[in-house]
């Protein structure tokens, strides 16, 4: 009999830390980087904003992906004016995730739906 390689699929790795608040116009989601992306730019960030969903990737050279997303944001958002971005902190690095409100009157009192 032959012996054929096994492929192994890794689970991905997924951000479940983070802080929310809200900020007039915005409501922000800042997640410490991971001790293995602290070295990472903001071109290794991929997002998809959707109206009412959120979906951000960070790739890490020579290492797996982190994923984080939400499913159901708590109310709409103006996807082409949400930014994602790296900023650097008094205790390091976070990403820092704006997602512009539609309705800037609607207080968020958390993220999802």
């Amino acid at each position: 009999t032959e012996k054929k390689p096994v492929e192994i699929i890794q689970e991905p790795k997924k951000i479940t830390k983070y802080v929310f608040y809200d900020d007039d116009k915005f409501a922000v989601v800042k997640i410490d980087l991971p001790l293995d992306a602290l070295d990472i730019s903001d071109e290794c960030l991929e997002t998809d904003f959707q109206e009412r969903s959120f979906k951000l990737k960070i790739n890490v050279p020579n290492c797996q992906p982190y994923h984080f997303a939400v499913t159901k944001l708590y109310l709409k958002v103006v996807p082409d004016k949400c930014k994602c971005k790296i900023i650097n902190t008094k205790n390091g690095k976070v990403i820092k995730i704006s997602f512009y409100k539609e309705d800037m009157d609607e207080e968020w009192n958390k993220l999802s739906a």
